[in-house]
This record gives C-alpha cells, sequence and structure tokens, in this order.
C-alpha cells in the first residue's frame, strides 16, 4: 500500500464521513471561514494528526528525538557524541547504542553517506 493509500485509510478510519475534497469539512470550518481561522484550523489539525503525536502510544516508532548542530559538521557530531554518552532511557529497548556506534564510524564522520551506505555499514557490524 503507497503512502496515499495509507492517508487515505487513515482518514477514513480518523473521520469516515470526510469528503477528502473538502477542504473546510477537512478542517472543520464553514465555507465563509475567515483566512485566520483556515490558519488557526491547519495549524490545530496539524498538530493533531502529527505523527510525532503518538509517540510512546503503543507506536515505537518514535519514544525520544536527539537532535545536535553545530557550527560545521565536525562540532555538530561532537556534540552528537557527547549526548549519546549521556543519553539514558530506561523501561524499553532502544537504538541509543546503534547510533553511538555510528556517530563514532569514520565513514560517517567523513560524511558523504547516504541511505544506500546504511546496510554495508549494518552488514560489517553482524558480519
Amino acid at each position: 500500500m503507497g503512502r496515499l493509500e495509507q492517508l487515505r485509510a487513515f482518514l477514513d478510519e480518523v473521520h469516515p464521513d470526510l469528503d477528502l475534497y473538502s477542504y473546510y469539512q477537512l478542517l472543520e470550518l464553514e465555507e465563509n471561514a475567515s483566512l485566520a481561522d483556515v490558519r488557526a484550523a491547519f495549524y490545530r489539525q496539524a498538530a493533531r494528526l502529527h505523527p510525532d503525536r503518538f509517540a510512546g502510544l503503543g507506536d515505537p516508532a518514535l519514544l525520544a528525538k536527539l537532535v545536535a548542530s553545530g557550527a560545521d559538521r565536525a562540532e555538530a557530531l561532537g556534540r552528537l557524541r557527547i549526548a549519546l554518552a549521556h543519553c539514558r532511557i530506561e523501561g524499553v529497548a532502544t537504538n541509543v547504542a546503534m547510533h553511538a556506534e555510528l556517530a563514532a564510524n569514520a565513514d560517517f564522520a567523513r560524511g558523504g553517506v547516504d541511505t544506500s551506505w546504511f546496510p554495508s555499514y549494518v552488514g560489517s557490524r553482524h558480519g
């Protein structure tokens, strides 16, 4: 099932009577709503339906997010390594250790890697 079909299935579950092409209905507004009302309704629905909202509610997709930044890649990576070394999450299995190993990898540190590189990285760890 593609992403569009997944979205339609989700909307059918959440709003079974929703006309997918009625933007006012989707935003739960009258058709004569002001631009300010449309904006407010959009942000309200976006917050209500955003995938991160369901993190920790039986959906293991996202428990927490760790973001590191810096003036350049080296600084951001250094900060990421420190943050991962101090990260403690108890009660559930996490992939923090894998992220710490990844942040320590020389190829990753150099940059230029993408998602096609990751399977070879995982294979080299286990094989």
